[in-house]
């Protein structure tokens, strides 16, 4: 019974945290200027959307369709021509993509001014753990956690696709967690 209520806690703090994200979006807002086209990355619900929706025009796609506007994607070519977004965001996605360097390269196709991304790296056991019950939230296999990296080195992989020109860490208290987010802006051109 102990075991079960424990789990069900840390389902439950898991859960608050994926669906509290306006916390970082009001981190990175003053990142992207008002009234221009950002394209939501691995949109999931389209919260991105929503917290921005009077104040830039958002485009949300995704592999999956997780609200009604978001765009459906195959997964590899993102369906926008080149330099079509001012701002591209991508929140706690790329990790959950085996392919990630070759989406990196999509990413700076179709933005023409900044990249800003936003990863999450365990640093304690019980971090890992949620982390792991986050797989499970969004039923994906327990092996892509393996592409979650420091934020060191998502700095080095970004520096590498010359995206990366400024690096800015957070540090943001979850329901039980420290989880210290790497915050990754790019000018593209």
């Amino acid at each position: 019974m102990i075991v079960l209520t424990l789990l069900l806690f840390l389902a439950a703090a898991a859960y608050y945290d994926v669906k509290n994200r306006n916390r970082y979006f009001h981190e990175i807002k003053k990142y992207i200027p008002k009234f221009t086209n950002v394209l939501d990355f691995g949109a999931g619900q389209c919260e991105l959307s929503a917290y921005l929706k009077n104040r830039n025009y958002v485009t949300s796609v995704d592999i999956y369709k997780g609200c009604e506007d978001a765009l459906v994607y195959d997964g590899h070519t993102l369906p926008f021509v080149d330099d079509a977004f001012d701002v591209v965001v991508c929140t706690f996605v790329l990790h959950h993509i085996p392919h990630h360097r070759e989406i990196i390269e999509e990413l700076k196709r179709v933005c023409a001014n900044r990249i800003i991304i936003v990863e999450d790296m365990p640093q304690t056991l019980y971090q890992y753990v949620i982390s792991k019950l986050h797989y499970l939230f969004f039923r994906q296999p327990m092996s892509t956690i393996k592409n979650m990296h420091s934020p060191q080195s998502w700095c080095d992989l970004l520096r590498e696709a010359h995206v990366l020109t400024q690096t800015v860490e957070l540090v943001q208290q979850g329901v039980l967690s420290q989880w210290v987010l790497s915050v990754l802006f790019g000018q593209v051109h």
